[in-house]
């Protein structure tokens, strides 16, 4: 089953490699949204395993964004993308922050965010490579015998 993940930013381009990265591991399905207000109201309407949060969005200043998901959603997995990179800002500092992530990022980074938020995923069985064929050999009378 795939994992709900919500992904926050206001550039369509980034926003867009974050989505196409997870989801092509077939692990998780991700909700790509511009705005903190819809992500505030999709995450009232539904539950996500994990939100991804840029500090680019601009209809919610992002302090008040993160105090907002904390009322919504207190439990749910955040990996923020601090601007200009402010991990250390306390108003960052939250329980749920499992990751941070700098602009611009290394894509395996990413995933072993996600992969820490939301557990371990299954690993894909390994493919076995078919028998080969097996040759009999022909038994017949050669050199006297029956």
């Amino acid at each position: 089953m795939q994992k709900k993940i919500l992904v926050v930013t206001a550039t369509p381009g980034f926003g867009e490699l974050i989505q196409q990265t997870l989801e092509e591991t077939g692990f998780y399905r991700v909700a790509l949204l511009s705005s903190a207000a819809a992500a505030i109201g999709l995450i009232r309407e539904s539950a996500h395993a994990l939100a991804i949060l840029d500090s680019d969005v601009e209809d919610i200043p992002y302090g008040e964004f993160l105090q907002a998901l904390d009322k919504v959603a207190p439990a749910m997995p955040l990996v923020l993308i601090p601007p200009d990179h402010a991990q250390h800002d306390p108003q960052f500092a939250r329980p749920a922050v499992v990751g941070y992530l700098s602009k611009p990022f290394y894509l395996p980074d990413l995933l072993e965010r996600v992969e820490k938020a939301v557990g371990s995923l299954p690993k894909p069985m390994p493919q076995t490579a078919p028998a080969p064929p097996r040759h009999h050999a022909a038994r017949g009378a050669r050199d006297g015998e029956p």
